[in-house]
């Protein structure tokens, strides 16, 4: 929204048969242009645009990502079972 709430613009539609329909689990901008999406299985995605664009961070283990949170170039991810990754971005 750019108008205080009135108006939304869908950046990703959940139903659409071309996208992914892992569950997102968390959200986290670093600035107004980049920021993390974690979710299920392995979900880690990167938008260095604010949000129009994403593209998938692969090589990440298959489970369920519940947090992120970014410092400088390294991502810190929480998992299920206390599991902590650390991740250079």
């Amino acid at each position: 929204t750019t108008d205080n709430g009135v108006l939304w613009k869908y950046l990703r539609d959940g139903d659409e048969l071309s996208v992914s329909d892992q569950p997102f689990l968390n959200l986290h901008f670093v600035d107004e242009q980049l920021g993390y999406i974690v979710g299920e299985k392995g979900l880690c995605w990167q938008t260095t645009d604010g949000g129009e664009n994403w593209k998938i961070i692969k090589g990440l283990p298959d489970f369920d990502f519940h947090d992120i949170h970014v410092v400088g170039n390294t991502g810190y991810i929480v998992g299920v079972e206390g599991r902590i990754l650390k991740l250079q971005l």
